[in-house]
């Protein structure tokens, strides 16, 4: 997990236009072969398996249902907060 916290240094750097290029000592094209390798490890660790996919939607559904349920019985309480 230390590359992937590497991978999202970088990313970070690209989104707030920052210099992920640490002064020029790295190049782009280096940067960008990095989060294709780690990027692949990450997905083939989270679903590289058929089974893995389950493990990450399976909580979908229930959560859905949980999250979109009326808080209140009184339903002059337009409100809805999580």
């Amino acid at each position: 997990w230390g590359a992937k916290s590497v991978m999202d240094a970088f990313t970070f750097s690209e989104n707030e236009g920052l210099d992920a290029t640490l002064s020029g000592r790295l190049n782009m094209s280096t940067i960008k072969a990095f989060h294709e390798v780690v990027e692949g490890m990450v997905q083939g660790m989270n679903f590289g398996q058929p089974h893995q996919i389950t493990y990450w939607t399976g909580d979908f559904i229930p959560t859905l249902l949980r999250l979109a349920r009326v808080p209140l019985v009184d339903d002059v309480n337009k409100l809805h907060v999580f």
